[in-house]
């Protein structure tokens, strides 16, 4: 299977893509080919250009800065400028994307080709290290993705909540790919309503990044069924819906690929920073802190461990921009289960929790200090970076795990004001005993902490005044319906609710 792969890529032609060690930047083409035949410019001609071009009145001189490469090395770039790994322009520009520069650790192409394609290793695969994991990886992404402004035709689509068919052979414009990460990828869509019209209510699709691997996606429907769930029995009875959690609308098959239809929302929390283009003021923080640990005890409540819990899996509302929202349960666990943890990337490993790193390479129960320590590093580093910010290694950054939580009077007496004091009180309480109590305990501080740092009531968040949200593009039909004046959640729900109506009515 693996020899087929290699000699279809070799046939292609695909070279391996400058990832600048990080697989989260985008995948785009190549410049385009010179045709044949072509005079290419000489020597004179280019002076000439030059000279023209320097008598040109009011050129801006810009200041150039010193960046620091993943190999330690250093160039310099404009000020101003946006290289390829941090923010790509023209049509490669993904708007809900995180970009890094930071380098994966060791390995990790191979490492996260054998959590999501078990089937290619094989005996003879042993040699699939360095260029040619990377080349294969890059492979089977582009096989795996779909083209913007594609319209498919859906298989079975299930309704999550009554898990009732609602359709078949249902149409979506797919109209661009909105962000991805290590396992999925996310893509503005548009559903065909009766009649042949597509509706303007705009869904997030979400499918496996990769050709023919949908087993993370169908565990994260199962498990997003669990919170859900209706008509619940026993212990569950009494334990609230989730509100800070997204929910699935639809899942169904498409040619074989699992998927599953969800309400579109804003960027990260890190999208947001990268947005701003600043570190968020200390209101802001601990205003995320607080909706981040409510969804954390509500999956607790569900006895789920989301186990990759960081800035880039809680994502901003749309109609309420107050509101944040957790998602990507593709390495969710039940209390107590054991299941290993998928191999980290650069945007993970610096938020995984110490179990954590045990749990990536042997099987580790699943706990509730999982979370709410990745929680607590989330929130540190939006305050200042984390001590091991600037590690790539698993080792190394577990290590100065253990040391930064030996010394923490330390860290924070040279952090100084640069930390206000309730992130101290925070460190104490998550450095303690992990209980039902806890996340009393820390909504106490965060709220203090909120109070404290308000300069001028009533609060408005500063991405509210200081990003401008990212215009998506309309679906491409002109008899498109129009949107919901609602919230897009509420409004789909209504939706929901009355199509049970009609049913019983039959």
């Amino acid at each position: 299977m693996l020899g087929k792969f290699k000699e279809a890529v070799n046939k292609k032609g695909i070279k391996a893509p400058n990832l600048a060690g990080s697989v989260l930047a985008p995948v785009g083409p190549g410049p385009a080919p010179t045709p044949a035949g072509t005079p290419r410019k000489s020597p004179r001609k280019k002076r000439e250009k030059t000279r023209k071009t320097t008598e040109k009145p009011k050129t801006v001189q810009k200041k150039k800065k010193s960046v620091e490469q993943p190999d330690g090395s250093t160039t310099e770039e404009e000020e101003g400028s946006r290289s390829n790994e941090d923010r790509s322009d023209g049509p490669t520009e993904l708007l809900g994307q995180v970009y890094s520069k930071k380098a994966d650790p060791k390995g990790f192409q191979y490492r996260i080709l054998r959590t999501e394609r078990p089937d290619l290793f094989t005996k003879t695969s042993e040699e699939l290290t360095g260029e040619a994991a990377k080349l294969l990886d890059d492979y089977l992404t582009r096989k795996g993705q779909l083209s913007d402004g594609a319209f498919l035709t859906l298989g079975r689509v299930v309704d999550s909540e009554s898990k009732v068919e609602v359709g078949k052979g249902d149409g979506v414009e797919v109209s661009c790919l909105f962000a991805h990460g290590r396992f999925g990828a996310v893509y503005l869509a548009y559903k065909q309503c009766d009649g042949g019209k597509t509706s303007s209510t705009q869904y997030a699709l979400k499918i496996s990044r990769r050709m023919l691997a949908s087993a993370r996606i169908q565990h994260e429907i199962a498990v997003l069924d669990h919170l859900y769930t209706k008509n619940r029995t026993g212990k569950w009875k009494k334990v609230p819906y989730p509100t800070h959690i997204i929910p699935v609308f639809f899942t169904g098959t498409a040619g074989g690929t699992t998927y599953f239809m969800m309400p579109m929302l804003d960027g990260s929390v890190e999208r947001v920073r990268q947005d701003i283009g600043h570190r968020f003021p200390s209101a802001d923080v601990f205003f995320i802190g607080q909706e981040s640990i409510v969804a954390i005890r509500e999956c607790h409540a569900h006895s789920i461990v989301h186990r990759d819990i960081k800035p880039t899996n809680f994502l901003l509302g749309v109609q309420n921009t107050k509101s944040w929202w957790l998602c990507d349960f593709g390495e969710a666990s039940p209390i107590g289960n054991k299941r290993i943890l998928s191999p980290p990337d650069a945007l993970t490993l610096p938020f995984l929790a110490r179990e954590s790193h045990r749990a990536v390479m042997e099987l580790v129960p699943s706990s509730t200090r999982m979370d709410i320590e990745s929680w607590f590093y989330m929130v540190l580093d939006l305050f200042v970076p984390l001590p091991w910010h600037s590690l790539t290694e698993e080792s190394e950054v577990l290590t100065a795990k253990n040391v930064f939580w030996s010394s923490l009077d330390s860290f924070f007496q040279s952090a100084g004001a640069q930390t206000p004091p309730q992130c101290a009180a925070l460190a104490q309480i998550v450095a303690g005993p992990i209980d039902e109590h806890v996340y009393g305990r820390l909504t106490s501080v965060l709220r203090d902490g909120f109070q404290k740092n308000v300069e001028s009531p009533p609060w408005r968040p500063s991405w509210a005044d200081k990003r401008k949200r990212a215009q998506l593009p309309a679906p491409k039909e002109a008899t498109a319906t129009k949107p919901p004046k609602k919230g897009i959640i509420m409004a789909m729900v209504e939706q929901k609710v009355s199509r049970k109506k009609n049913r019983k009515k039959k």
